[in-house]
């Protein structure tokens, strides 16, 4: 796994969301028997599934990536994933006293392996 690719979690979890979602409207039909006058109908349906189907996917395999390393790098990949790069933020998630540049380095040598 690259790192572009581990870095596309957060979109493809908002992607998810989305795509589950399913999708309502009303539509103006006529009835099928007398008085054909006009009436309001509801409508659902899911979004493209398929595409659905390919960001569960690629979801799954962030997730077995994150989960073959050890307790530790597991903590830190987690809380990139949730929060981005932002390494005082990621830093405090771990709770660890190390310097932000040293949690960034940490996981650069991750994906360095």
């Amino acid at each position: 796994m690259t790192k572009e690719q581990f870095k596309r979690y957060p979109f493809i979890c908002r992607q998810i969301r989305k795509l589950s979602q399913p999708v309502q409207d009303t539509v103006m039909t006529s009835s099928k028997e007398f008085p054909w006058g006009p009436h309001i109908t509801a409508i659902s349906g899911q979004q493209n599934s398929e595409l659905l189907r390919q960001y569960l996917a690629e979801k799954q395999e962030i997730e077995a990536f994150i989960n073959a390393h050890k307790d530790e790098e597991k903590e830190l990949l987690r809380a990139v994933a949730k929060y981005g790069t932002r390494w005082d933020v990621v830093r405090r998630e771990i709770g660890t006293w190390k310097s932000p540049d040293a949690v960034r380095k940490r996981y650069e040598r991750i994906f360095k392996k």
